[in-house]
C-alpha cells in the first residue's frame, strides 16, 4: 500500500486539494499497476511562517 505525503503551503481550496488527491492517487495506481483503493495520500498544509527558505521564513520572502 503506497503512501504519498505532500507538504505544501496552506491556503488552497478544498476543491483544489480533492483534485490533487484524486490525480496523485490515479497516477500512483497506474504507475504501480494497482487499484486506487490501495493508495493513501496525506496532505500537510504548512503555514509559510513554519517553512524556511534560504534561512528565513517563507512568509517573509515568498509570494504565491
Amino acid at each position: 500500500m503506497p503512501l504519498v505525503r505532500i507538504d505544501m503551503w496552506e491556503g488552497r481550496s478544498e476543491e483544489t486539494k480533492e483534485k490533487l488527491i484524486r490525480n496523485v492517487s490515479d497516477a500512483v495506481a497506474r504507475s504501480l499497476d494497482i487499484s486506487v483503493d490501495h493508495v493513501t495520500v496525506i496532505l500537510y498544509d504548512v503555514p509559510k511562517s513554519h517553512w524556511g527558505i534560504k534561512g528565513a521564513p517563507a512568509s517573509k520572502i515568498a509570494s504565491d
